[in-house]
This record gives structure tokens, C-alpha cells and sequence, in this order.
């Protein structure tokens, strides 16, 4: 006889929301350069705790595979984040570089104020 104590119990709050915003924050990290990861990896994150959050002070009815669909977004938003946070930091190094070859080419050509 098949196990139905796991079919009866309701999906952990916001479960399949925080695994889908943790996805996309990786895969837009990767593509967006960093700042589209960054901030749905923070929601991902923040949501991440308030089901957390909510499943400790429930004792864990929750079904299981949605808890751990909870705990694999997590994963993934921690990832989507540090991403995001080193594509900003990339990009942003990456502008100041321009801009300071940029103002050296300006002052050194005799350019007038």
C-alpha cells in the first residue's frame, strides 16, 4: 500500500515561488550583468525566511518535498546573489577603468578646459 501521510499535508508557504526566484537569479545573473540576479536573489532570499520561518513554528507538517524545494531555492538564491554581486562589482571596476583612460586621454591631449 502506497504512503499517503506525505500526500495529506499542505506545500510549505511560497515554496515553488522561492525555487523559480532562485533559479532566475542565477540564470538572469549570468545575463542580465548581475543587477536583475542580485535583486530577485534577495527577494528569493527574504522569503526563503519567512517560510522558514513559518514551517519551524508549524512543527514541520509540511510536505516534504516542498521543504526542500524551499531549502534547493535558498541554495540557488545565495548563488544568484554572490553572482549578482560579483557582476556589479565586475561591471562597476569595469566602467571606472573607461572612465579614468577616458579623462588621462582628455588631460594629456591639450584638450581645453
Amino acid at each position: 500500500m502506497p504512503d499517503v501521510s506525505n500526500t495529506l499535508r499542505p506545500q510549505a508557504p511560497n515554496a515553488t515561488a522561492i525555487l523559480i526566484l532562485g533559479i532566475l537569479s542565477i540564470v538572469l545573473s549570468c545575463l542580465g550583468g548581475g543587477i536583475v540576479g542580485l535583486v530577485l536573489g534577495i527577494i528569493c532570499l527574504i522569503l526563503t525566511a519567512q517560510s522558514k520561518r513559518l514551517i519551524r513554528a508549524s512543527g514541520e507538517s509540511y510536505d516534504e518535498s516542498s521543504i526542500k524545494n524551499v531549502e534547493a531555492g535558498r541554495i540557488c538564491g545565495i548563488i544568484g546573489v554572490c553572482l549578482g554581486g560579483l557582476l556589479m562589482v565586475f561591471w562597476i571596476l569595469y566602467l571606472l577603468f573607461f572612465v579614468s583612460l577616458f579623462t588621462a586621454a582628455v588631460t594629456s591631449s591639450g584638450f581645453p578646459n
